[in-house]
C-alpha cells in the first residue's frame, strides 16, 4: 500500500473539491468550491498544518491527508480513477477485479490511500 498526494498548486478535480468543503468547514478558506487548489487554497492548507503542527508546506500529502481523515475529513467515492495498483505479475478474473475495485474504492474513501497487489492469481 502507498498513500497518495493528493493535491498540491495546480491541480484540480473532486479531491480538491473535497479539501475546499474540509478547509471551509475549518473556517479556514472563504473562496469558491470549484475543485481547483490555486494559491488560495494553498495558503489555507498551510495555515490548516500550521496549527496542527505539520510542516506547512501548502501541499495535501500523506501527513496532511491522515491528520484530517481523523478529524473528520472524507475524500470522494469515485474519482474517476482505479484505486488499486496490481503489479503487473498479477493475473485477476474480471470478477476477482470487480470485487477489488469495490474493495479499493471504499479502502480510499475511508483512508486516502491506494491498494497495492504485489503478487497473486485469482480467477
Amino acid at each position: 500500500m502507498r498513500l497518495l498526494m493528493l493535491a498540491r498548486p495546480d491541480m484540480s478535480g473532486p479531491e480538491v473539491k473535497a479539501w475546499q468543503r474540509f478547509l471551509s468547514s475549518e473556517y479556514l478558506y472563504g473562496g469558491p468550491i470549484d475543485g481547483d487548489f490555486d494559491e488560495a487554497v494553498a495558503e489555507a492548507t498551510r495555515k490548516y498544518q500550521k496549527q496542527r503542527g505539520l510542516e506547512p508546506d501548502g501541499v495535501l500529502g500523506a501527513k496532511t491527508i491522515e491528520h484530517a481523515l481523523r478529524e473528520g475529513f472524507r475524500l470522494p467515492a469515485d474519482s474517476g480513477d482505479p484505486h488499486y495498483v496490481a503489479a503487473g505479475n498479477v493475473v485477476l478474473s474480471m470478477e476477482a477485479r470487480t470485487a477489488l475495485e469495490h474493495i479499493a474504492d471504499k479502502y480510499y474513501s475511508e483512508t486516502g490511500a491506494v491498494l497495492y497487489v504485489d503478487s497473486g492469481t485469482r480467477t
